[in-house]
């Protein structure tokens, strides 16, 4: 009888040692789980963060490569601008200092300016149509004919021979002007009806 008394002891003992064990391990169980929650949330967070970083890497990038194209832009709008000032500069040279030898009769809407003209044997005479429409130089003797000058556009004729050439706009007579050639050691060199001097001498 003590004998079974002691075996029914040990069984309950067995029982609850079982039952305490089973308990144990029930409520370590979400302690665990709440851990690996938490480490979870950590590396979401930490996720966020190099995401938040890496837009505004990104962005500081595309502000970086925006100004970028921004500068380069202003300064091909800088040395365009350039080159036209230098254009124009060299354009109004060229006009104002045709070369030696070179004199220019501008075509109106009124006529020939200068309708007078006295140059060196050998100079040039260019014409520039500066009129809405196209017009025609003609000599009276046929020695140069330009045909149609359109607007902006020009015609030149270098005289090799002394003497006087009456020239007209072709299609209009009443345009009428004059040009004097003289030879180099003719030092009587004339001046215009309007009192410029238009010849531009050969050294």
């Amino acid at each position: 009888m003590r004998k079974q008394l002691i075996i029914l002891i040990t069984v309950l003992l067995a029982v609850f040692l079982a039952i305490g064990c089973t308990s144990t391990d029930t409520e370590d169980q979400p302690t665990t789980e709440e851990n690996i929650t938490g480490a979870e949330e950590e590396i979401t967070g930490a996720e966020e963060e190099i995401t938040g970083a890496e837009e505004d890497i990104e962005e500081n990038i595309t502000d970086v490569e925006d100004e970028m194209m921004e500068n380069d832009s202003m300064d091909e709008e800088d040395m365009v601008e350039e080159e036209n000032d230098t254009m124009d500069e060299e354009e109004m040279m060229d006009n104002e200092t045709m070369g030696e030898g070179e004199t220019i009769v501008t075509i109106t809407g009124d006529g020939f300016e200068p309708f007078d003209t006295q140059i060196t044997v050998g100079d040039t005479i260019t014409w520039m149509n500066d009129d809405s429409m196209a017009h025609t130089v003609v000599d009276d003797e046929g020695v140069f004919n330009s045909g149609d000058i359109e607007p902006g556009e020009s015609y030149s004729y270098t005289f090799d021979e002394a003497g006087t050439y009456t020239y007209t706009a072709g299609e209009d007579e009443t345009f009428e002007a004059m040009i004097t050639v003289v030879t180099s050691d003719d030092e009587n060199m004339s001046e215009n009806t309007s009192g410029d001097v238009v010849v531009v001498p050969v050294d």
